[in-house]
């Protein structure tokens, strides 16, 4: 039966294109109202031959035609402007935007099984993650100094501040950990302490690579070698860090 409908369907769509071609041929069309027919008649056929068992769900295969003209936009302007400024800051941009939809899952997992259960009472510890948020607030500003430092050529300083922000790193690690060791649930206990185990492990998890990064820019900034574009991108991934913290804190600390 769905055979049948589908050749059907290509038997109308190629009515359609030849009453097209019939107008523009016997009317007189102009190029630009012939090429508007066309492209609505692709759209039709399109559509009609990506059913999806027959529900709306059909209309959503429009999006595969224009993601694909979107890629072929984007690469002909990656094409006129490929430098190795421009795929660095690419790559990094990219991976942050991966990063933040990776968050945005589970925060949004999160959101819909706290809102289908309004009712709670969970005992709220501020002292805990007020200390947490303290030192990766450290960072932050630690952060924005080496920024400042690297504009008026102060290796000297940034070297130094580098050291510290490898420290705050890993104290960091320490705290979360000790929260680890002190929280008496397991993971699989409730859903409130799986999205905890896992938004904070994965926020743990790239406060750990920010302080690799840090530890590679000190290597690099050894000898007045401080290389500004690298600097910045390991500034902006802590930055990223900071911002990803003060959601989870509203979400798992305060609501």
């Amino acid at each position: 039966m769905r055979n049948s409908v589908q050749s059907d369907l290509k038997y109308i769509n190629i009515i359609n294109i030849s009453e097209t071609l019939y107008l523009f041929y016997s009317t007189g069309l102009d190029t630009l109202e012939y090429i508007d027919s066309t492209y609505k008649n692709f759209i039709i056929m399109y559509v009609n031959q990506h059913l999806l068992y027959g529900t709306t769900l059909k209309y959503l295969s429009v999006g595969e035609f224009f993601i694909n003209s979107l890629t072929i936009f984007i690469n002909g302007i990656r094409e006129t402007m490929t430098s190795s400024t421009v795929i660095m800051y690419a790559i990094f941009g990219m991976f942050i935007f991966s990063e933040i939809m990776v968050f945005s899952t589970f925060i949004w997992g999160f959101f819909h099984f706290r809102l289908s259960n309004p009712v709670m009472i969970i005992e709220v510890n501020l002292e805990a993650f007020l200390q947490i948020s303290d030192v990766l607030n450290a960072g932050s500003i630690l952060i924005s100094l080496i920024l400042q430092r690297i504009e008026e050529r102060g290796y000297f300083e940034v070297d130094y501040m580098l050291e510290r922000l490898i420290l705050i790193g890993f104290i960091f690690l320490s705290f979360q950990g000790d929260e680890y060791s002190l929280v008496k649930s397991y993971i699989n206990n409730h859903w409130v302490t799986l999205y905890f185990n896992v938004l904070t492990g994965l926020h743990s998890l790239h406060v750990y690579v920010g302080g690799i990064f840090a530890l590679m820019q000190a290597f690099a900034s050894e000898n007045c070698g401080c290389q500004k574009d690298e600097d910045f991108n390991a500034g902006m991934y802590w930055h990223f860090v900071e911002i990803i913290w003060i959601a989870l804190t509203m979400l798992l600390f305060l609501l």
